[in-house]
C-alpha cells in the first residue's frame, strides 16, 4: 500500500507540474479548468503530504504571486490545511510561505487578503493551542519583522486597510497574552494614526 501512494504522489506531482505550467493564460476559461485539476490533485492524505514536497512548495509560492486572484485563493485554501497541526504550521514557518501569506493581506481582491488574514489567525490559535514557545516566538518574529513592520505601516497609512490590519492584531490578541504583547504596538500605532486624523 505505502509503494502505492508512493506511485501516486510521484503521478500527482507530473500531473501538478503540467498543470501550473499551463496558468500562464488570461483566458478564464482555461484557468477555471486548471483550477479544478488543481484542486483535485491537491486532494485527500496524498495532496496534503505533496504540499510539504519542494516542488509542491515552489508551486505554491508562485501561485501566492498569480496574477490571478482565483489562483490566489486556491493557493490559500490548500496553505490553509496546514494550519490545523503543529507539523503544518511549522512547515509554514520554516519555508517562508507564512511571509509571501503576510504580504497576501494587503491583495487588492478582499477575498483574498480576507482568507490570507484567517491563515496567519488560525496559525496563531493552534500554537497556543498547542503550546508551543518556541513555535510561537518565531510567528512573532516574522510579525515583528522588519518586512512586516513596513508592510503594516504602510497598510496602517491607508484608511482603506487598516481595517485589515485592526481586525488581524485583535484577533490574535485574544488568543494568549504573548500574542497580545505581540499585537500592542500595532494597534496602539492604529489608535495614533486614528487620533490625528
Amino acid at each position: 500500500q505505502k509503494v502505492n501512494m508512493e506511485k501516486e504522489e510521484v503521478e500527482r506531482l507530473q500531473k501538478l507540474a503540467v498543470v501550473f505550467g499551463k496558468l500562464n493564460t488570461t483566458d478564464e476559461d482555461v484557468l477555471k479548468n486548471e483550477v479544478l485539476d488543481l484542486t483535485l490533485l491537491l486532494k485527500g492524505d496524498v495532496g496534503y503530504r505533496l504540499l510539504f514536497r519542494e516542488e509542491v512548495r515552489q508551486i505554491l509560492t508562485n501561485g501566492l504571486g498569480h496574477p490571478s486572484s482565483t489562483i490566489r485563493q486556491v493557493t490559500l485554501n490548500q496553505l490553509a490545511r496546514c494550519t490545523t497541526n503543529l507539523a503544518g504550521v511549522n512547515f509554514l514557518i520554516n519555508t517562508q510561505l507564512l511571509d509571501r501569506v503576510l504580504v497576501a493581506i494587503k491583495d487588492t481582491d478582499v477575498g483574498t487578503a480576507e482568507q490570507a488574514r484567517v491563515i496567519i489567525e488560525s496559525i496563531g490559535a493552534t500554537l497556543v493551542r498547542e503550546d508551543n514557545q518556541q513555535a510561537l516566538e518565531s510567528f512573532a518574529k516574522i510579525l515583528n519583522s522588519n518586512e512586516a513592520s513596513t508592510m503594516f505601516g504602510q497598510m496602517l497609512d491607508d484608511k482603506t486597510l487598516q481595517f485589515r490590519v485592526m481586525v488581524l492584531f485583535i484577533n490574535l490578541s485574544v488568543l494568549s497574552p504573548f500574542l497580545l504583547n505581540t499585537s500592542t504596538r500595532y494597534l496602539l500605532e492604529l489608535m495614533n494614526r486614528v487620533k490625528t486624523d
